[in-house]
């Protein structure tokens, strides 16, 4: 059964929302049925993940734009 998350709750809370399904972690890269420890993640060590917060500070940030039009997509 799939779970539902209370964005309004997660916001009100002032916490960073932890996505189960996607964790920050190089376990993400991978096909989770694929992932085993044997894994070559030497090739990804490098690979820091970041809040888009982190990169961009805080406030507001826009990541679309504010009209999203066919020709938007090329």
């Amino acid at each position: 059964m799939e779970q539902y998350i209370n964005y309004h709750q997660v916001i009100e809370q002032g916490m960073p929302f932890e996505d189960a399904e996607f964790p920050s972690n190089l376990q993400a890269l991978f096909d989770p049925d694929d992932f085993t420890e044997n894994a070559n993640v030497q090739l990804f060590t490098d690979i820091e993940f970041k809040r888009a917060s982190d990169i961009f500070g805080e406030g507001n940030f826009d990541i679309l734009p504010p009209v999203i039009e066919p020709s938007s997509i090329i």
